[in-house]
């Protein structure tokens, strides 16, 4: 798993993350050898709990990132490239 990118809010503490996931498909007789990627939007937050939704496309991955990291307050992200 790799981190994209992930935000800290400074009020509550909660952690979001935009994160990565690539799974190696072996090949069978029939195909050959695939990677699949997958994304995940990760939120923690301290003494309450975490939870993530996967995403097969970044597109709606970056846009569920960018809603959650507004949800918390002072981050305006929209417009701005992700």
């Amino acid at each position: 798993m790799r981190t994209l990118y992930q935000y800290t809010d400074s009020k509550v503490g909660a952690k979001i993350k935009l994160v990565e996931r690539t799974t190696l498909v072996p090949a069978t007789p029939f195909q050959p050898a695939t990677q699949r990627k997958a994304f995940a939007v990760t939120l923690d937050i301290p003494g309450e709990y975490a939870t993530f939704e996967k995403y097969d496309d970044v597109e709606y991955a970056a846009g569920a990132f960018i809603n959650t990291c507004e949800m918390f307050g002072d981050v305006m992200m929209r417009n701005q490239v992700v």
